[in-house]
């Protein structure tokens, strides 16, 4: 019979460590409608080859960053 190894503390204690940082922010500001409409014609630049606000490429921090800095261009 195979016994069963504990987990240790230190494992536990950086899941729930990084949870947190993978959960989307409440207060994150979302695209104008205005900003939407022009991200979509333009194409993400994290190599997923997506419209830019339809990329689904995981942990894609690149398009958040390009629709947020559209978004600050149009509110100009």
């Amino acid at each position: 019979m195979i016994k069963a190894r504990p987990i240790p503390a230190v494992a536990v204690l950086a899941v729930f460590a990084i949870a947190p940082l993978l959960l989307p922010r409440a207060g994150a500001q979302q695209p104008s409608e205005r900003a939407k409409q022009i991200g979509g014609k333009f194409m993400c630049m994290c190599g997923c080859n997506q419209v830019l606000t339809q990329c689904n490429h995981v942990g894609c921090t690149v398009s958040a960053g390009m629709l947020k800095e559209l978004d600050q261009w149009v509110a100009r």
